[in-house]
């Protein structure tokens, strides 16, 4: 089994992310940590591969504008997992993304996201 090198948190509800090249609404987080992020869409595949950067944000604040980002994959969720939420009859997909680099600022304030934006380990 694979040991991830940055621990992952379970964002909370109110924990989002936008992809800065379309204007798409925000995307649920699902998980984040130091080295990345994933969240959920529903529908089918999108082309993750051109996501190049993102923006953290919250219902009311802009933590954290065009972070850097490389997908590293796209997969649909079972039905059957939490995140798959059973009973809803278009497929749920889950997009991680990995950070390429930040600075010093820019991880003080994921830090800061984490804190305020997740509820315990995935």
């Amino acid at each position: 089994m694979e040991k991830r090198r940055y621990p992952r948190y379970r964002a909370g509800k109110r924990a989002l992310l936008v992809i800065n090249t379309t204007m798409d609404r925000p995307f649920h987080i699902l998980d984040i940590g130091h080295g990345g992020v994933a969240f959920k869409y529903l529908g089918e595949k999108k082309e993750a591969n051109l996501i190049t950067n993102i923006s953290l944000v919250d219902d009311q604040h802009v933590y954290l504008e065009n972070i850097p980002v490389v997908a590293v994959n796209d997969i649909r969720l079972s039905p059957d997992s939490p995140e798959g939420q059973a009973g809803i009859s278009a497929p749920r997909r889950r997009v991680s993304l990995c950070f390429t680099s930040l600075n010093r600022e820019q991880e003080d304030r994921l830090e800061e996201f984490i804190r305020e934006h997740t509820v315990g380990t995935a």
